[in-house]
């Protein structure tokens, strides 16, 4: 440390403020989505982020091998949570030009590439009716 600088002090308050008003978690996850959507406008892109999201909604993914139980488990939780239950399924009924594109490669029996499940995910999870009342 260079002895020209006075050692930069956080009050203990503002540890305990941050903790029970969930800030770090905020931060983290604004800076996630800055990251991974890369937007033109930071600024609005965090505003929208912030109208739309909070800290108190379930985000849930499951991962497992074939027939380990993926679908009953999810059942139960999205009940539980009454959370939605988005499966790869109901993303390629999606009537939009990336659910017709994702599609021709299903017909083709091809695997869908990363980005575009990622580009039908995102689709999916912004829309309001995402989530059950």
């Amino acid at each position: 440390m260079d002895d020209t600088v006075k050692p930069l002090r956080i009050p203990p308050q503002m540890s305990v403020y941050a903790d029970r008003h969930n800030i770090f978690h905020l931060v983290q996850s604004l800076v996630s989505s800055l990251v991974v959507e890369q937007p033109d406008d930071p600024v609005s892109h965090l505003v929208s982020v912030l109208r739309r999201s909070s800290v108190d909604i379930a985000r849930v993914l499951l991962l497992g091998p074939p027939a380990a139980g993926k679908h009953t488990v999810a059942r139960k939780l999205s009940a539980e949570l009454r959370a939605v239950h988005v499966t790869v399924d109901c993303l390629l009924q999606d009537q939009s030009d990336l659910g017709v594109q994702a599609c021709h490669y299903t017909l083709k029996g091809q695997e869908l590439p990363a980005a575009l499940l990622v580009r039908l995910l995102q689709n999916r999870l912004s829309e309001v009716d995402g989530f059950n009342r």
